[in-house]
């Protein structure tokens, strides 16, 4: 099947770009510290002499979250500021990113320079497929979480067991990814009908791409869903790893550190993986401008022939009843 060809070229096709998972491995570690700095500097200097940062920085800690809460009366306007800071910048760089790694898989081989000329073409146009992408995400989730809370709010008086509440949050959150996975797959697709066409009309690669993924509905949802299944046990893995380390020695914050930084490099691959397997569903099923232009002109000379092979038969027929007309008027005449 398509699907699962798809499936293992992505899977291929992004291991054997290694210098681009390690620039975007550089990259994403470079942003990381420049965001750690003053991200550390307004923790700590909200949390006065006491051990919270740490605590919070090293592993959640819902008491020490709590304990800062209180003591600062509410949660500090500035490290709102940062944090919000810190999901912008990681979002529009990943944006960035997005543009070179798509550069670089729609062709045979990895070249920096590739890869930063498709970063830098594709950023604005990519930036759009997001912004617009997010909205229908952020409006989707208030409709589930509304939709949700509407049905919890009914459940106090009728509710038997707290099992009912936790079914109907469940379903809520699988509504919404069921949804979220969908859009998301547009989303990629939609980037890749901008590169490949070279077009910068973001609502016209919306709703082509909209269309694709609803024809092709099963192929399109079937990948998208195993791509988003199969890096769970890994993350399961790491998450064990992690919890397993001790933080209270040397030699354990740097065996945490490699660990992070492997899954990190993982979660690279991943994203790598993801593009790489819709691009070749993508490239299979949807034609570009080429091949649309040749099928259209195809069309065009097919149907260029047939009016000029109507014209022709109505041509006939006309002189055909124009001769019968002649020789009715001349039979008539020759009687007289």
């Amino acid at each position: 099947m398509m699907i699962f060809t798809a499936y293992t070229k992505g899977l291929f096709k992004s291991a054997s770009n290694l210098s681009m998972l390690v620039l975007i491995w550089v990259l994403n570690f470079s942003m990381a510290l420049l965001l750690a700095v003053p991200f550390y500097a307004a923790l700590k200097s909200t949390a006065g002499s006491t051990m919270i940062p740490g605590k919070l920085l090293s592993e959640f800690n819902f008491t020490a979250a709590m304990e800062w809460v209180r003591a600062s009366g509410n949660i500090p306007g500035i490290f709102l500021i940062l944090a919000v800071c810190i999901v912008v910048a990681y979002y529009l760089m990943w944006i960035f990113i997005s543009g070179g790694i798509l550069q670089s898989l729609n062709k045979s081989h990895f070249t920096k320079k590739r890869f930063w000329n498709g970063s830098a073409e594709n950023f604005f146009r990519f930036l759009g497929v997001s912004a617009i992408i997010l909205f229908f995400q952020v409006i989707l989730a208030g409709i589930v979480v509304f939709g949700v809370s509407v049905v919890l709010k009914g459940l106090q008086e009728t509710a038997v067991s707290e099992d009912e509440y936790v079914h109907w949050a469940l379903g809520g959150g699988a509504l919404f990814l069921f949804f979220w996975l969908f859009w998301s797959a547009v989303a990629d697709y939609a980037k890749f009908y901008l590169l490949k066409n070279n077009s910068f009309n973001v609502f016209g690669a919306l709703f082509r791409t909209f269309i694709f993924a609803f024809k092709h509905f099963f192929k399109v949802y079937l990948l998208r869903f195993l791509l988003f299944l199969t890096p769970l046990p890994i993350w399961y893995i790491f998450w064990k790893l992690s919890g397993s380390v001790t933080q209270a020695t040397l030699a354990g914050l740097i065996v945490l550190f490699f660990i992070r930084q492997l899954f990190l490099i993982v979660r690279i691959w991943f994203r790598v993986w993801v593009y790489g397997s819709q691009l070749k569903l993508f490239t299979a099923y949807f034609p570009n401008n080429k091949q649309l232009n040749l099928e259209l002109r195809h069309k065009a000379k097919q149907e260029k022939e047939a009016a000029k092979k109507a014209n022709e038969t109505s041509m006939i027929l006309e002189s055909q009843k124009s001769m019968i007309k002649t020789c009715v008027s001349s039979i008539s005449y020759l009687r007289k």
